[in-house]
């Protein structure tokens, strides 16, 4: 990802000036010029994702056990799914690609999607913290509230609660909340996932159609819209960038 490389080192570039005093040479022109290195090496250009329908997902959860009674690889698959159509994370959202540095310590670690990160509330709403992802350019997080669903078998916020109950003996030198199901039970990658969630494309039947882990972002927010939600907190509740 040239374009992420070349602005992640001109924010570098900044900050050492700053620390050293030095005035920032970093002007339009620079970024100008950023922009036709990136342009000028890239040779595909970008494909919007397909919108998928849902009823296929909605069909498929509806045929399963609840929630208890599955398995939990299942489970797991039921809850990154319901997340992905409802939160619109990124697989690098739930779990995350960046590092944190310590300053007492100086060591770099793992960044981790979190249990202290998500919040339960009485009235079946489930708030999620998202930290250290795509579009946070002030570091500061998003915090994504999505309502209860009566429907217990398609309730983001059920299923999320029962995978962690199910989950929480397995853990044991990290609090993640997505996490291997065979032993050490380490926290998992973004490829992981990613692959998660492309099984959950083939178990909905939509396999073969062109459909892939990013197409899950732009159905929750089209379906979000087609049902009466108010665009600018469609936006909001995705991290999306601008209103297009």
């Amino acid at each position: 990802k040239p374009k992420s490389l070349l602005n992640t080192v001109i924010a570098a570039l900044t900050w050492l000036y700053k620390v050293l005093g030095i005035k920032d040479v970093l002007c339009q022109e620079h970024h100008l010029l950023v922009t036709a290195l990136v342009k000028s090496g890239t040779y595909v250009g970008m494909k919007k994702s397909q919108v998928m329908p849902i009823q296929p997902f909605r069909d498929l959860f509806m045929n399963w056990e609840d929630n208890e009674d599955l398995p939990l690889k299942q489970l797991r698959l039921k809850v990154i799914t319901l997340l992905a159509l409802t939160m619109e994370p990124r697989p690098s959202d739930v779990a995350p690609k960046s590092k944190t540095f310590d300053k007492d310590t100086f060591e770099v670690q793992d960044m981790l999607f979190t249990r202290d990160q998500v919040c339960f509330h009485e009235d079946e709403s489930l708030t999620v913290s998202f930290l250290g992802i795509k579009n946070d350019t002030q570091r500061s997080g998003f915090d994504v509230t999505i309502p209860g669903n009566s429907n217990k078998k398609l309730d983001p916020g059920r299923a999320l609660k029962c995978y962690m109950d199910r989950t929480q003996s397995l853990l044991c030198d990290h609090n993640a909340v997505f996490i291997a199901l065979s032993k050490p039970y380490k926290p998992v990658t973004a490829a992981t996932i990613g692959n998660v969630l492309k099984q959950a494309i083939k178990d909905a039947g939509l396999n073969g159609m062109g459909f892939t882990p990013k197409s899950f972002r732009p159905t929750g927010a089209t379906v979000a819209v087609q049902m009466g939600v108010d665009p600018d907190v469609v936006m909001k509740l995705g991290r999306w960038k601008t209103r297009a």
